[in-house]
């Protein structure tokens, strides 16, 4: 295998182990993944890299957002007009969060936490699209 795939497994694994652990708590399958993560740590740190586990957490916030969003729109496939219409409204999102954390006078002056969640959600529409993609084209995932 080589450096990029494992190191693209060892992410995958760390959001897939904090995802179970959020929504099972302490689990048979959760110590499988805990072992095979573990594993996969030894040997790309035996490669000299090192994982930034504080990524895998936002990589984690990330999809647990996606889930939410389909549960709660289901399945959407939109064409890219209409998906970067949706983008754009959530950055619109993000800036006005941003506003508002930045300027005095806001009730959420100097509290960044509403433009952070704004960006998680951004984060998970651009996955949004992305799937879309790959479902309603020829493109597929490109490995």
């Amino acid at each position: 295998m080589d450096r990029a795939k494992l190191i693209e497994l060892g992410i995958e694994l760390l959001a897939t182990v904090d995802i179970i652990k959020k929504q099972h708590g302490e689990s048979e399958l959760l110590n499988q993944a805990v072992s095979v993560s573990k594993a996969v740590l030894k040997k790309l740190r035996n490669m000299g890299v090192e994982i930034d586990f504080k990524r895998g957490s936002i990589y984690s916030e990330v999809s647990a957002e996606r889930t939410r969003q389909l549960l709660k729109w289901g399945e959407q496939n939109h064409n890219p007009a209409e998906w970067l219409m949706i983008l754009g409204e959530e950055v619109g999102e993000v800036n006005k969060a941003s506003l508002e954390a930045h300027f005095s006078g806001y009730k959420n002056s100097g509290d960044y936490t509403e433009y952070r969640n704004e960006l998680i959600q951004v984060a998970a529409v651009a996955v949004a699209m992305v799937e879309c993609l790959d479902r309603t084209t020829s493109l597929g995932p490109v490995v």
